[in-house]
């Protein structure tokens, strides 16, 4: 069961630190929750996958769309604390030309404000 926990930043940013399997079936989970942040105008969004212990392609494709969704809504979608299994994955689908990779939250919030100057 993947198990979600937010903390905000800045005017309309949120960390979201997975816990769990991202799989097909849990990825819904994540969908109502990321849905419900852009309800409330939070674009800027930041995923920890420190705790995450398996992500399946399906999921990759889901967090493709989303980052396109928010970079429509001048936001943007990043990662963090990707282990090595999971980074092996990332590298074999060339993630990096969709999805921005950072070691901390606290340089995936510091490249929004880089971003927005």
């Amino acid at each position: 069961m993947l198990s979600i926990e937010e903390k905000l930043f800045g005017e309309k940013g949120v960390i979201l630190r997975l816990k769990g399997d991202l799989d097909e079936i849990e990825i819904n989970t994540l969908y109502n929750r990321m849905y419900s942040l852009s309800m409330n105008n939070l674009y800027d969004v930041v995923i920890n996958f420190d705790k995450v212990e398996s992500v399946d392609y399906f999921a990759m494709g889901f967090l493709m769309a989303r980052r396109d969704f928010y970079k429509e809504n001048n936001g943007d979608l990043k990662l963090v604390s990707i282990n090595y299994p999971m980074g092996g994955l990332l590298d074999l689908i060339n993630i990096d030309s969709h999805l921005n990779r950072y070691r901390t939250e606290l340089e995936a919030i510091e490249s929004f404000e880089l971003e927005k100057r």
